[in-house]
């Protein structure tokens, strides 16, 4: 009974239990210590099986998953010498576990090639994914090249998985060897092409699109961050700007914002409606007032806006810091646009690195310090605006208010979206001073704060060597890095072999790129 009742007790918080410790044995082993084992491959050197007898050969352990779904991805099995499987690696400390958590019938497991365990389960039990595909297991306790008690001593998990030799690619011994100043210039000159890239990506739609919508729609992905970029880019699409600036009557920024702010949550489904009246009620009087207003500009402006159905836009918040939730970022956008469309969204951009043409500069300065102050007032309008204290609809009102665009997604719209449209702009027109204003801009941009790519990222070319790893101080090189993340990890399936970065940090004369 007792065990009941602490079980019961238990259940609320199960998403704390993949990283609980479960005794075997006078070992204590957890979840997460099982994944820093496979990620570090402590196998013995010999040819493994599978629980059910089939051999097996380790060819990449895959890379760690920090989001919802199998602990790693893009992993690579040789099985009985000549069946290669490519997918994901489950780890779980008991072959029951993949039903107790429910992996069989998720099928965000679909993809998993090999279900990883401390302990099997009853011989000849099988497991399946949820469409029915048999799943092989290797259990890691017959396996460890080390004493499980030296493992538990020497392992540090808390490290994991940004400072460890598993995550490590083959370039990386080959950077170790080469001079700083060398792979600091093949950083930049790779940290250019992606923005080149990215330029070129936007002028293929640009006899489509135009700038002004180009550049909303690369803001609306911006605002998304990975999480939410197909949400915010689908608006942005049934959203046309043609379409905004009919609802604009020009009489007041307040009002106007309040406009498409009622058009962007009402088409994103953050707020329902039956007919033409809100369907939610709130005793709280300022989400009252709110909600009021926006059914009253609603019964306005509905019939300039195209029938959108809410539930064809998938919103995802898990991992998404409150601060960033989609209502907020939709309501800061509802600002610049008010005050930025009608005289051009892009002509505004690009206006504050338009002045800098002419101006003289100095060795070691740096153009985004000027420009970065003008963007922020572009950005930064802090109108007595609802949710400039609240996090969600209806939610508890903040003591303070919270920017709905802050300084880092300012950063980061400069430097996705303003400067390779910027770039196209230059290079159409023959404008060599701005983009030479523009590669100044780009050069001298500081690094935004890391995310879990670029840790990923930082720690597969550099691994813990302090030195190579603080060559990553800008946001040119933080490019280059999610470029070789994209288009050289990622297209070779987390394979090192034929990896054309291994030959270009060793032969390439480092050349200015943009």
């Amino acid at each position: 009974m007792y065990k009941m009742l602490k079980r019961k007790q238990r259940w609320p918080w199960e998403w704390c239990l993949r990283e609980q410790g479960e005794h075997f044995g006078q070992d204590k082993v957890t979840e997460r210590f099982l994944r820093c084992l496979w990620q570090d491959q402590y196998l013995e050197n010999i040819p493994l099986e599978t629980v059910d007898g089939h051999r097996i050969k380790v060819i990449t352990p895959g890379w760690w998953n920090l989001e919802k779904g199998p602990d790693f991805s893009k992993a690579v099995i040789c099985l009985d010498d000549n069946i290669i499987l490519k997918g994901d690696i489950e780890i779980d400390l008991h072959s029951n576990d993949w039903k107790g958590h429910g992996h069989h019938q998720d099928p965000a497991f679909n993809g998993v090639v090999l279900h990883v365990v401390w302990q099997k389960g009853l011989k000849g039990r099988k497991i399946f994914n949820s469409v029915g595909q048999e799943i092989v297991e290797l259990e890691l306790n017959r396996v460890l090249g080390s004493n499980i008690s030296q493992l538990l001593e020497s392992i540090e998990p808390e490290l994991y998985p940004y400072y460890c030799r598993g995550g490590q690619g083959h370039c990386s011994s080959m950077i170790q060897q080469e001079d700083p100043q060398k792979i600091s210039q093949v950083l930049d000159l790779v940290g250019d092409e992606r923005i080149v890239l990215k330029a070129l990506r936007y002028e293929k739609e640009l006899i489509k699109e135009g700038f002004d919508q180009l550049a909303y729609q690369g803001i609306m992905m911006a605002l998304g961050y990975k999480a939410n970029q197909k949400p915010f880019l689908k608006l942005a699409k049934d959203l046309r700007l043609d379409i905004l600036k009919k609802v604009l009557k020009g009489s007041s920024v307040a009002e106007d914002a309040l406009r498409l702010q009622g058009i962007f949550l009402i088409a994103g489904g953050w707020i329902i409606l039956a007919g033409n009246r809100v369907v939610m009620r709130s005793p709280e009087p300022a989400t009252s007032k709110y909600l009021h207003k926006i059914e009253r500009v609603w019964q306005e402006v509905n019939g300039f806006v195209p029938q959108v159905k809410p539930e064809d836009v998938s919103w995802r918040l898990v991992g998404t810091r409150p601060a960033n939730y989609p209502p907020r970022r939709l309501a800061g956008l509802a600002y610049f646009l008010t005050e930025n469309l009608p005289k051009g969204i892009f002509a505004q951009l690009l206006y504050p690195i338009e002045t800098l043409r002419k101006t003289p500069l100095t060795p070691g300065a740096s153009h985004y310090s000027a420009i970065f102050p003008a963007y922020q007032q572009l950005w930064g309008a802090n109108y007595a605006d609802y949710w400039l204290y609240r996090f969600t609809l209806g939610g508890r009102p903040l003591a303070k208010p919270i920017k709905l665009i802050g300084p880092e997604k300012i950063h980061q719209i400069i430097i996705n979206v303003i400067i390779p449209l910027a770039l196209i702009h230059a290079r159409r027109n023959r404008e060599v001073e701005l983009e030479k204003v523009l590669h100044n801009i780009y050069e001298t941009a500081p690094k935004a704060p890391d995310n879990s790519i670029l840790r990923f990222m930082t720690n597969r070319i550099f691994g813990g060597n302090k030195e190579r790893r603080a060559l990553i101080h800008s946001a040119r090189r933080q490019q280059a890095l999610l470029h070789l993340f994209y288009d050289y990890c990622t297209e070779r399936g987390g394979s090192c072999e034929g990896c054309e970065f291994l030959s270009f940090i060793t032969t390439t004369t480092p050349q200015a790129y943009v």
